[in-house]
């Protein structure tokens, strides 16, 4: 059996948020952003992106962000 001893406790900095949000690609992202745009925190509004996406961004209560896409 190995022991360990630590003399002292590694220091800990903050850390940024993650930027990036994970992507569902769907069909019909116009209809989901119509269902979901009253009752959702959207934080980006649907647009076409120069990427080659269609898509919109929400933030679930946590503050999440959770991406919604469909391919142009």
């Amino acid at each position: 059996m190995t022991a360990f001893s630590f003399t002292s406790t590694p220091s800990v900095t903050a850390r940024s948020a993650a930027t990036t949000a994970p992507h569902f690609f769907v069909d019909g992202v116009d209809e989901i952003y119509e269902a979901v745009r009253e009752r959702a925190n959207i934080i980006h509004p649907i647009s076409d992106q120069d990427y080659g996406l269609r898509d919109f961004l929400i933030a679930d209560p946590e503050g999440n962000k959770i991406g919604i896409a469909q391919r142009l």
